[in-house]
């Protein structure tokens, strides 16, 4: 299956945008679904976990390569996240989830989210990130 992710970043005033295709794989569970791939630049393995047993979806994004990382959104309140540098060292910052949309049909899955990342209550980044897997016909 084809998935393109969509990601625009802003961080000091500066706005990256970047878009990405990977092949993926969809996994259905009792609680959603579960899309993994493989990022090529980087050889990095992610796993996006999307439960929509609640009353509002929620998503863990787990990140194993050089850098591993845990990131969990919730509309409904601030979460925490994880990046591991490698020798030990660990960054922790708080997630303030803006949107999180999850739409899926016969043809296509999506996923949305916006998101700003703070440190000691300082924003880090602000992100809008994008998965669409095409899981039709046409994938």
């Amino acid at each position: 299956m084809k998935l393109t992710i969509e990601t625009v970043l802003s961080q000091g005033g500066e706005t990256m945008k970047q878009r990405m295709h990977a092949d993926a794989t969809r996994l259905r569970k009792d609680s959603g679904f579960v899309l993994s791939y493989v990022e090529d630049e980087t050889n990095t393995r992610v796993k996006v976990e999307v439960d929509t047993t609640g009353k509002v979806p929620h998503v863990t994004l787990h990140r194993q390569g050089d850098a591993r990382s845990k990131m969990e959104f919730n509309k409904t309140k601030a979460t925490k996240g994880i990046y591991e540098l490698g020798a030990g060292r660990q960054m922790h910052f708080d997630i303030q989830t803006k949107q999180l949309h999850v739409e899926e049909t016969e043809e296509t899955m999506l996923v949305v989210l916006e998101y700003q990342l703070f440190q000691q209550r300082q924003l880090i980044t602000s992100s809008l990130v994008t998965f669409h897997l095409q899981t039709g016909e046409n994938a």
